[in-house]
């Protein structure tokens, strides 16, 4: 069960990927503007070095200890418990469970998640994580929206769209993409995973949910102990950094996940409940998640954010090929496989000329080209370096 805390915890901070960025402020993901918030560019310097991102940014602040993954009972959320339409079988042991990102069964699909704590002796409900995932197989396309509660109660918004290889961050008002962070989105759906919550299973019956047949499991016996709910972490969210919670005493575990016959999730409802002693005075906590696959194979698209026809790759005319390491409409790092930076120099300069801009200086000093151009009111800085090992260029482009 330490595993599947670890899960959610990690769930928590991948799904907040850009909260570093928002400085604690909504960054509006549903509805992002259209232009891009300016920032002050770098200075440039005459030998920067080798830029190598390789990761999004990660949040600085995360719970430091998460519940397990809970689900909501009919209560919270309407139909996360169903009526089976067959008569029930007893079925021991683990039966065999794919979460859709990893089976890939559905062309399309939206999930939505929610997870929320309850302080059951003052009504005060938090809800931890608000999670809209949409996926596009023929696309190669995925879209993560989700709304995070800090240990400390800020609310972080984030988005990430991916398309094909190239995925983009929407972080402190602007649209930064990247070639690398796919693992992460798909990672994103790991704190649903019904084999973390325990290996007795009860076969309910079968059902037709959202247009699917589907087999209802509920859980016979949890590995959640108590344990899991002591010291600080747990229920930070609800009663704020650091809270440390000791006699902790599990009141209720119950946990119903709906899947295809071969095993694919299309529904889950998880829900605990624990009594416990806060600073020597008894709290009574339920954590609940319910996690429900809707449009299965229904018209679900993604694209770019349209703000990425301001990234600077779509304005420097750069070699075919240059894969982004980063990019923003303030500056962008590229590699070139397949030039060496002499030749990434000189298609440079040949390609601004035919593209309207005006190289304005070249220069070359400590293994560095350096071109200065202009188009209109924008000024543009290029370094050229050679590539990781001596292959081929690395290409960094600042905009003033």
């Amino acid at each position: 069960m330490r595993f599947l805390l670890k899960s959610v915890l990690m769930g928590l901070v991948l799904l907040a990927l850009v909260a570093t960025g928002c400085g604690g402020k909504k960054a509006e993901p549903t509805s992002p503007p259209a232009t891009v918030q300016e920032v002050a560019p770098a200075t440039p310097t005459p030998m920067p070095p080798t830029p190598t991102p390789t990761t999004p940014p990660q949040p600085t602040v995360a719970p430091t200890k998460a519940p397990p993954t809970p689900q909501p009972t009919s209560a919270m959320h309407e139909g996360a418990m169903m009526t089976p339409t067959s008569a029930p079988e007893e079925a021991e042991g683990a039966p065999t469970f794919q979460l859709p990102q990893k089976a890939k069964t559905f062309k399309t699909y939206e999930a939505h998640a929610l997870y929320q704590l309850k302080d059951l002796d003052t009504g005060k409900t938090v809800p931890v994580l608000e999670l809209v995932l949409r996926y596009n197989g023929e696309q190669k396309a995925q879209e993560i929206i989700a709304k995070t509660t800090d240990a400390d109660g800020t609310v972080r918004e984030s988005r990430i769209i991916q398309v094909g290889d190239k995925v983009w961050y929407f972080s402190d008002g602007q649209w930064i993409s990247m070639s690398s962070g796919t693992e992460n989105l798909n990672q994103a759906l790991t704190l649903f995973d019904p084999k973390d919550l325990g290996t007795y299973w009860k076969k309910v019956g079968k059902e037709k949910l959202h247009g699917v047949e589907v087999i209802h499991y509920r859980l016979k016996r949890s590995e959640v102990s108590a344990q899991d709910f002591e010291g600080p972490g747990t229920v930070d969210p609800l009663f704020g950094p650091g809270t440390q919670l000791t006699d902790v005493k599990i009141e209720m575990v119950d946990a119903d996940v709906y899947v295809t016959k071969d095993g694919v999730v299309v529904k889950e409802g998880f829900t605990w409940r624990i009594s416990g002693k806060k600073e020597g005075k008894p709290v009574h906590v339920e954590g609940s998640m319910v996690f429900d696959l809707t449009k299965i194979n229904g018209d679900v698209k993604i694209e770019p954010p349209a703000a990425a026809s301001e990234q600077v790759e779509m304005i420097v005319p750069l070699p075919e090929g240059a894969k982004t390491m980063m990019s923003s409409p303030q500056m962008g790092v590229y590699q070139v496989e397949n030039m060496g930076p002499e030749e990434v120099a000189a298609y440079l300069q040949k390609q601004l000329k035919a593209n309207g801009f005006s190289v304005d200086e070249v220069t070359k000093a400590m293994g560095m080209i350096g071109i200065k151009a202009s188009k209109g009111d924008k000024r543009f800085e290029i370094s050229i370096l050679p590539g990781e090992g001596g292959k081929g260029a690395q290409v960094m482009v600042q905009v003033h």
